[in-house]
C-alpha cells in the first residue's frame, strides 16, 4: 500500500488553480504563511523535481503488482 500526505503528481496548472483563489492572502507577508512570490518563483523547477519523485514512488509501488 502506498500512502503519502501530499500530491507528488502535482502539475503547474493544478498548483496554480489551488493558489490563485488565495493570491491576495498570500501577498501579505507573515511568519505563518508562505509568500506568493516565494512559492511561484521556483514552481516549475520544484514541480519537475516532485514529478520525478512521484515517478519513483509509483514505479516502486507497481513493481510488486501482479495481474
Amino acid at each position: 500500500m502506498l500512502a503519502s500526505q501530499g500530491h507528488a503528481e502535482t502539475t503547474e496548472a493544478l498548483l496554480t488553480s489551488w493558489l490563485e483563489p488565495w493570491r491576495s492572502a498570500l501577498l501579505e507577508q507573515s511568519a505563518s504563511v508562505q509568500y506568493y512570490p516565494t512559492i511561484m518563483a521556483p514552481m516549475v523547477d520544484n514541480i519537475s523535481r516532485l514529478n520525478w519523485v512521484a515517478e519513483q514512488l509509483y514505479r516502486r509501488c507497481t513493481a510488486t503488482l501482479t495481474l
